[in-house]
Formats: C-alpha cells, sequence, structure tokens
C-alpha cells in the first residue's frame, strides 16, 4: 500500500508567499526584531511560522496571477503594507531617540558617543540610555505582542491578494509630527532647567566678572541638569507610555482606511 503525498493547491502557496513578504517586511524594520542581534534566519523562520498560523484562519480563496507583473504588483502591496506598519510603530523610537539628543547637547554630551544596538549606530550618552529606556517600556507593555496583534489584524483589514493601500496618507504625516511634538516634551525639563542655568551662570559672570563662570559651570550644569532629569523621569515615562498608545491608535486608523481598489 503507497502512501500518497498531498500536496498543496497553488492559491494556498500563493497566499503563504505574500502572507510571508508582509511579515518578513514589518520584521524587518520593527522593534524589537530589527537589528543585527537578531538574526536573519530566525526572523524568516518566525515569518514563516506566522505565516502559517494566520492561513488557516485569514487566507482566502485567490488567484494566481499568471503575469509576471501582476504578481510583482501583489508583491509590492504586501512589502509596503510590511515596512509601513513597522514604521508607525519605529517613529516612536525615533522620537525618543530625537529628545534624547536634545538632552545630549543641552548637557554638553553630544561629542560622546556609544553603539546603540537597537539603532545600529553612535547615539550620545542620553542617546542611548532613552534608547534603551524606550525599548525597555515598549517590552513592559507588551509592545511586541500588540505589534504582532496588529499584524494579525492587518490581514483582516488589508486582505491578502488585493492591490488596494490605506488612502489615509495624512495619519502618516500627523503620527510624524505628533511624534516630533514628543520628542520636545520629553527634553523640556532638561532644556527648561538649562535656560535657567545658563541665566543663572550669566548674571554670576556679570557680579563677578573675575570668576571663571565657565570651568565652574560646565561641570555644575551637568550635575544640575542630571538632577532635574532624575526628577522628572517618571513623568518622561509617563508621557512615553502615552505616545507608545498614540502610535497604536493612529495605526489601527491607518490600516483601517483601505482604499477601494
Amino acid at each position: 500500500m503507497g502512501w500518497g503525498l498531498i500536496l498543496p493547491e497553488p492559491s494556498q502557496v500563493f497566499w503563504l508567499g505574500l502572507a510571508f513578504a508582509r511579515i518578513t517586511a514589518l520584521l524587518m524594520i520593527a522593534p524589537p526584531f530589527r537589528g543585527r542581534n537578531v538574526p536573519f534566519v530566525l526572523k524568516a523562520g518566525l515569518a514563516l511560522l506566522l505565516a502559517l498560523l494566520l492561513q488557516s484562519t485569514t487566507a482566502g480563496s485567490l488567484l494566481v496571477p499568471t503575469n509576471a507583473w501582476a504578481f510583482a504588483g501583489y508583491l509590492l502591496r504586501e512589502v509596503a503594507i510590511g515596512v509601513s506598519i513597522g514604521f508607525m510603530v519605529q517613529l516612536f523610537f525615533f522620537a525618543v531617540g530625537v529628545a534624547g539628543q536634545l538632552v545630549d547637547t543641552e548637557m554638553g554630551f553630544h561629542m560622546a558617543h556609544v553603539l546603540d544596538p537597537m539603532a545600529e549606530n553612535q547615539l550620545p550618552l542620553m542617546g542611548n540610555l532613552f534608547s534603551m529606556l524606550s525599548l525597555l517600556l515598549y517590552l513592559s507593555l507588551n509592545g511586541h505582542l500588540l505589534l504582532l496583534r496588529a499584524l494579525a489584524e492587518s490581514f483582516y483589514l488589508l486582505p491578502v491578494g488585493e492591490l488596494g493601500l490605506p488612502a489615509n496618507l495624512t495619519l502618516l504625516i500627523a503620527s510624524c509630527v505628533r511624534l516630533l511634538l514628543l520628542a520636545v516634551q520629553i527634553a523640556l525639563p532638561v532644556i527648561g532647567a538649562s535656560l535657567f542655568t545658563s541665566l543663572m551662570f550669566g548674571i554670576m559672570a556679570k557680579s563677578v566678572p573675575q570668576m571663571n563662570v565657565f570651568i565652574v559651570g560646565m561641570p555644575l550644569k551637568i550635575i544640575i541638569l542630571s538632577v532635574a532629569l532624575l526628577v522628572a523621569l517618571p513623568s518622561l515615562m509617563l508621557l512615553m507610555e502615552k505616545g507608545l498608545g498614540d502610535v497604536m491608535l493612529r495605526l489601527a486608523d491607518w490600516m483601517a482606511s483601505r482604499a477601494v481598489p
């Protein structure tokens, strides 16, 4: 008695390939899966596993295109969706990194750089600290699970095999503006303390001309701004949490604004 080999239908293989492209594009952009510290083989294996899990619940009947240009259009659409979802989440980390660099500029640390494995480049001291804090906050709030849930929801809101994309591009622009504002809000306590400290040093320089304010002021300014940052840190973490929640809401709104193909 021979054993028959059950081959998958071409439509199932086509759906699996498109879903794999969407998930892989997202994992290459979105934290914490992006970065060289996560091997590509692991990303590809996770993408294939997620595609197989989602296929049993979201896969539908698809017509396999016979034209190479049509197949390329479907593939590019899935890659664009995956990159867009990952980019909107990554915007939060970009904003926190910008806030850290603003703080570094005020504290005089902008020339001291350390390696940030998340951003895969060199960041100043406070920028690297803010990057690590944002990643820990992201993981503590189950942001990676929310990202995977948003990915699963995208297969319902943006089904595989269609050519329509979300039409509301203003949400992407609004997210960039909102997160730029978030970066300024995070750095605002240190910037305010820096302005006040510089004003005090200016008054001291006029009152006591023989004092070398630059030599005395730089170490003292670093101490004052470090204390201000430690005092404001709990409020800044709440602000980051609110910003991350805002990103997830805007991501859901963007996926729901699907254009009619």
